[in-house]
């Protein structure tokens, strides 16, 4: 029964490990001009509104429309995005031509995506306690009586 318990408590822990390790913040949004809804997030394939501190993840792309602007702080660096550009978040993203025209600058934004940081965690924790109870075995291989 210990044994089961052990192996169990380390299924847990992988799984939350595992949950937060998919999705490292790397930044934020530090501020954004022009309407609101003006610049973009594409995060796995979704792309949405992005506020005034936001995180940033590696691989966003963010997006200003015309008439709006974002400055943004990650991967040890302060970028500034003018009206109509676009960057991919990455340790590169302060590099000459790292500044791109926009590709999407009238495209609708849609919901925020349903995977999260928060619920990646949640998640793996679950998996973690549902494999715990599942492997925790209290009757210690002893025969049921009829």
């Amino acid at each position: 029964m210990r044994t089961n318990f052990l192996i169990s408590a380390l299924i847990g822990a992988f799984c939350v490990t595992a949950g937060t390790a998919q999705a490292q913040i790397v930044g934020e949004v530090v501020s954004t001009g022009g309407a609101d809804g003006n610049v973009l997030v594409t995060r796995e394939g979704q792309t949405y509104p992005i506020l005034d501190g936001d995180p940033l993840f590696d691989g966003d792309i963010i997006t200003t429309r015309r008439g709006s602007s974002a400055t943004l702080s990650a991967s040890n660096c302060r970028l500034q995005l003018s009206a109509s550009e676009q960057v991919t978040v990455s340790d590169r993203m302060c590099e000459p031509g790292a500044i791109l025209p926009a590709a999407l600058p009238n495209q609708l934004p849609q919901e925020r995506s349903l995977i999260t940081p928060a619920r990646l965690v949640i998640g793996g924790a679950t998996v973690g306690v549902i494999a715990a109870l599942l492997l925790a075995d209290d009757d210690d291989d002893e025969p049921v009586s009829p």
